[in-house]
């Protein structure tokens, strides 16, 4: 026999649909209905449930029918695979577990809102909030689309306000928080305001420029930050292929090093897509494994954004490409998606 149990690493957030069970720790999102929330539920405030007791639970209160038992299973070995749940060793003797349910055992606990669920289509907070936390950047990249609002930002949020910011995107329920600018790494004090965000629970990412980048800020913010994501150059790393993969290698190794995971933003203007190949066997040499592509958006530059802006065909063609998987360069390259799963009953 074995127990069930919530992954450590792992959030729920109830919603007007079910709700949303989110891990910190892989960015795996998985939206759930109401059954199968109150099966996470059950499980969260108990700590450990065997499944046989779980199913008994579920039906006693009407959340689970007698014929919905084998798609309950179902789930439950989804939320297995997919790293939501963990099995726990139950010791035979009884010493690790003594919850049994319908005995003179304690009771499983049930969760307070098996009923009441809030009316309405939307969420009840964003599943990730994007910060332009200073719109101050060394770099002049040609693509740069914060240019154009610069004269609108003349001052930043100082630290207490920037503290109090953080806490009131955790208190709405808020998953992650990605802090961009400008450089980010500009920030003498992000090293606190990313310690507060990761213990108040939120995810943190952080996207940077890598220009001039001390790479000692990386144990600085070990600890307190999930992922690096790295903005890049795509004019640069085809000009200059291998000076720039040897930066970014240095990176990510050091990034690696400090138990950092890293990524990589790869912004789909014409130039980058005509030659994505040769971009992303750059990137997997470099070591990165994480590539998120990015719509092209306005530069300052309108004559730039003329000349780089992809048709509506360019893309539907590179998408249609990128689905295919025929490349020789994908085979090598771990590409990590981090997919929205729709679960229920």
């Amino acid at each position: 026999m074995y127990l069930l149990s919530l992954a450590d690493s792992v959030r729920l957030r109830r919603e007007y649909f079910g709700g949303i069970a989110f891990d910190t720790s892989t960015g795996t999102t998985v939206d759930v209905d109401k059954a199968a929330f109150n099966m996470l539920s059950i499980i969260s405030i108990n700590s450990a449930v065997s499944q046989e007791d779980l199913i008994k639970i579920l039906r006693s209160t009407g959340l689970v029918s007698g014929k919905n038992s084998k798609a309950a299973t179902k789930v439950i070995k989804r939320f297995l695979e997919l790293g939501i749940l963990r099995i726990k060793p139950h010791a035979v003797d009884g010493n690790d577990y003594s919850q049994t349910f319908g005995n003179d055992e304690r009771l499983l606990k049930i969760p307070e809102f098996t009923k009441g669920w809030r009316f309405g289509n939307y969420l009840s907070a964003p599943e990730t909030v994007h910060w332009a936390i200073t719109f101050r950047c060394a770099s002049n990249c040609p693509d740069c689309y914060a240019k154009r609002h610069l004269e609108l930002f003349s001052c930043e949020m100082d630290t207490r306000d920037a503290l109090r910011a953080v806490d009131t995107i955790s208190e709405w329920g808020v998953f992650q928080l990605a802090i961009g600018g400008g450089e980010p790494l500009l920030r003498s004090d992000l090293k606190d305001i990313t310690a507060r965000a990761s213990q108040n629970g939120l995810a943190v990412h952080i996207t940077t420029g890598y220009d001039n980048l001390d790479l000692a800020i990386f144990q600085k913010l070990s600890g307190n930050i999930k992922c690096l994501q790295i903005g890049v150059k795509h004019d640069r790393l085809m000009a200059q292929p291998q000076a720039e993969t040897a930066m970014l290698k240095r990176i990510v190794e050091t990034s690696t090093g400090a138990g950092i995971q890293t990524g990589a933003n790869l912004i789909l203007s014409k130039s980058s897509i005509k030659n994505f190949e040769p971009l992303l066997d750059s990137l997997v040499r470099a070591g990165i494994t994480r590539i998120t592509l990015l719509r092209y958006k306005p530069p300052k530059d309108i004559l730039r954004w003329k000349q780089e802006n992809p048709s509506v065909e360019m893309m539907a063609e590179f998408e249609t490409k990128l689905s295919s998987n025929k490349s020789s360069v994908f085979g090598r390259a771990l590409l990590q998606i981090i997919a929205r799963h729709h679960m229920s009953f």
